[in-house]
């Protein structure tokens, strides 16, 4: 599922518990909120539903519930696609932001899809 943004070198995370596997990759990310902020980081993990992002560099007043869009570009642009897509800011923590995807895919019982929101 994951193979066209980090060129098909996934493995499923160790679980906690989850019921959503995640998957640990090397790619970059950029958040743009609603109120034009912008943070950088890198992904620690990501599954069908959503994302954690490491980061130092938070906006102050951050909260959960802020929305805004999310993207991924791999480190090495020739192991995978870019991609976005809107996010909601579900967590902040001493290190990173949980993000949930706002996407609902038809027949697909509600799971989000990568590569149905490959930029172009």
């Amino acid at each position: 599922m994951f193979s066209r943004l980090f060129g098909g070198k996934t493995r499923p995370a160790e679980q906690n518990e989850r019921d959503v596997p995640r998957f640990p990759i090397h790619v970059r990310v950029t958040l743009v909120l609603e109120n034009g902020a912008v943070v950088q980081g890198t992904l620690r993990d990501m599954s069908t539903r959503g994302l954690f992002m490491m980061t130092h560099d938070r906006p102050f007043g951050l909260v959960a519930g802020e929305e805004g869009d999310v993207g991924l570009a791999p480190d090495n642009p020739t192991e995978g696609a870019s991609m976005r897509f809107p996010c909601e800011v579900v967590r902040i923590g001493r290190d990173g932001i949980a993000l949930r995807f706002l996407v609902q895919a038809q027949g697909r019982e509600g799971n989000f899809y990568p590569e149905d929101f490959m930029a172009k």
